[in-house]
């Protein structure tokens, strides 16, 4: 459980600089507000070999990310900063 906590922070940590807002929880996923404007990032996910699951709260857009080795969470973080920069 240690494992997937540090992994849970890393990811966390790595996302916010680029406008993910983590919310709070301590289960095996990251739950993500998108930064603003941003819609939905599902579908460029999934082109990158990610699988999310994508939620609103309130009026923003949100991904529910599994924890998983540190490979899948750089995985997870190299493929958001992609997508952000080509949409910039």
């Amino acid at each position: 459980m240690r494992f997937l906590l540090r992994e849970r922070d890393r990811m966390a940590a790595a996302l916010s600089p680029l406008g993910f807002r983590p919310l709070p929880g301590a289960a095996n996923f990251l739950a993500l507000l998108s930064p603003e404007g941003r819609g939905d990032l599902t579908e460029p996910l999934r082109e990158a070999g990610i699988y999310v699951i994508a939620f609103t709260t309130g009026a923003r857009d949100a991904l529910r990310v599994a924890i998983g080795t540190p490979e899948d969470t750089d995985a997870v973080i190299e493929a958001l900063s992609g997508i952000l920069d080509r949409h910039r």
